[in-house]
């Protein structure tokens, strides 16, 4: 079985997958001001270290054709072969460290042994840690004459800003079905193969605009077909691996509660056959997306659902959710049936109410509208049942003061911070079923009224008091207590009594001890 995608894959730039990708490094190598250091950023799959080996033989070939690499020159073979000594290709998950940029810095400096320019290929550079990145960040500033970076990466948002300016970037996009065709007819002219009408397009839909998958799976078809491929080749092999039967699968969805048993069945299958589930549901979202574009837009390829907008939006919410479903269970399949379900039980739902988008989206309002009714705060709840409030009851209240230390000790094993919040609080009304305290500032208030917070208090209540009561707050003002606790100490000196030299100190300590006890007495 040949390896096509190592075999056929592109060595000069003309002959890149990625049509916007290898005009824009066309533009760059014709321009005289040529880059040292470049990023290859794009999807797995599109090119990118091909397009980095081609750039390696652009810069030392011998017989440069314009700005293609001629193929021919010793050079030139050197580098295909991986036999060429001043390109270096790493890893950056595996040459991540510090250490290995140390060691890659003081090869840097080192003149090249063969060709005129040493080339470092860094793929996947987006794992390397912070420090490494700190460490490469003054090569890339300032590098040698005598060399050039390339680095490759799935995911550019990772790599530091600072490192990123110092780049010039080049993006590898996605295939689209008619690049990825257009690349496969390469294999089927290099290997003549007979293919049926139909089986290249619907491969190409399949892969998610990856030029190396699509050369894998065709390599797979090829040696399975005995040197022909079949449409129904195709459509067993997507059926064993899930690729190509999303839209099939959300089809049957779209149908209904009444098509349980088939997409069940569906779903067996492609567990039987070893399908990659998370990825599977992936592609589903992929296609969602892409209906949605259609039905709003009306761009694309719509995927025939009988299904609007709202429907469309709430079946992408339910494969989210499944996404953390699947960190639960070793049974990869059962998330995406769960959602599915999940999906039916909500339009059953819909459909008893008549049915139909706007019914759908105003029942979703009132369930929200009935949410954020149950999450007021305690000051609109205040307002609402001011009104009704039952009497106010002073036995209950001289009952809750006394046994308030015992609440302090009910609540300390659950939460020490709440319990100190209770310290600096005291009881002020009882009104029923209701009790309010005084707090003395903001930062406490919001603290209690917290929903943990608050039920840690309730519980101590509850089993101090033996019943169950709701906890309000209520902001007093600190400065009055304090001039209440002055005129206290004040009450208590002597009238016409004055300091004198060298009793300073026993009257701050008289007042600390009045102080105390008017805080006592107000506090418990």
């Amino acid at each position: 079985m040949g390896i096509f995608h190592l075999k056929y894959r592109p060595r000069k730039i003309k002959e890149l997958d990625c049509l916007r990708a290898r005009e824009r490094l066309s533009l760059l190598l014709a321009s005289k001001n040529r880059p040292q250091t470049w990023l290859f950023a794009g999807p797995r799959g599109a090119g990118k270290t091909s397009a980095a080996r081609i750039l390696a033989r652009h810069l030392n070939c011998l017989s440069l054709e314009g700005i293609e690499p001629c193929g021919k020159c010793e050079v030139c073979k050197q580098i295909e072969s991986g036999a060429g000594v001043d390109v270096i290709e790493m890893d950056g998950a595996s040459n991540r460290g510090i250490d290995d940029v140390r060691a890659l810095k003081e090869n840097v400096h080192l003149a090249p042994i063969s060709f005129k320019y040493k080339v470092f290929i860094i793929d996947e550079v987006h794992m390397m840690t912070r420090e490494a990145f700190n460490a490469l960040l003054k090569i890339l500033e300032e590098p040698p004459l005598h060399v050039v970076f390339v680095l490759c990466t799935t995911d550019p948002e990772k790599i530091p800003v600072t490192v990123l300016s110092r780049l010039t970037r080049i993006d590898f996009y996605k295939g689209s079905r008619e690049e990825v065709v257009s690349s496969l007819k390469k294999v089927v002219e290099g290997e003549k193969v007979k293919v049926e009408k139909g089986v290249l397009e619907k491969l190409a839909g399949a892969v998610d605009g990856s030029f190396r998958d699509a050369h894998k799976m065709f390599s797979i078809l090829l040696s399975e077909g005995k040197g022909k491929i079949k449409k129904e080749d195709l459509d067993k092999f997507l059926g064993r691996s899930g690729l190509g039967r999303e839209k099939d699968f959300l089809r049957l969805v779209s149908k209904g509660k009444g098509k349980k048993k088939e997409i069940l069945l569906m779903v067996q299958n492609m567990a039987d056959g070893g399908v990659n589930f998370p990825e599977f549901r992936q592609n589903l979202l992929k296609s969602l997306e892409e209906e949605l574009v259609f039905l709003v837009v009306g761009s694309g390829e719509g995927l025939d659902l009988d299904l609007g907008e709202e429907r469309v939006c709430f079946l992408i919410e339910c494969l989210l959710e499944a996404g953390g479903w699947e960190k639960k269970t070793v049974l990869s399949e059962l998330p995406l049936i769960l959602a599915v379900f999940k999906f039916f039980e909500e339009k059953k739902e819909v459909l008893k109410e008549g049915g139909g988008g706007q019914k759908e989206v105003e029942k979703r309002n009132e369930k929200k509208e009935e949410a954020r009714k149950e999450e007021k705060t305690f000051k609109e709840v205040e307002k609402e049942e001011v009104k009704t409030r039952p009497v106010f009851d002073k036995g209950d209240l001289k009952r809750v003061q006394e046994l308030w230390p015992k609440v302090l000790l009910a609540v300390r094993p659950h939460n020490h911070s709440v319990e100190a919040f209770l310290r600096a609080s005291r009881p002020l009304r009882v009104e029923g079923d209701r009790i309010v305290i005084e707090v003395f500032y903001q930062f406490h208030r919001d603290r209690l009224e917290d929903e943990r917070n608050r039920s840690v208090v309730e519980k101590g209540l509850a089993d101090v008091l033996g019943q169950e009561y709701k906890l309000f707050c209520e902001l007093g003002d600190i400065s009055r207590i304090k001039r209440q606790a002055e005129k206290v100490v004040v009450s208590k000196k002597p009238k016409g009594s004055f300091k004198k030299e060298g009793e300073v100190e026993s009257v701050g300590e008289e007042k600390k001890d009045d102080l105390y006890k008017v805080a006592k007495e107000l506090f418990g």
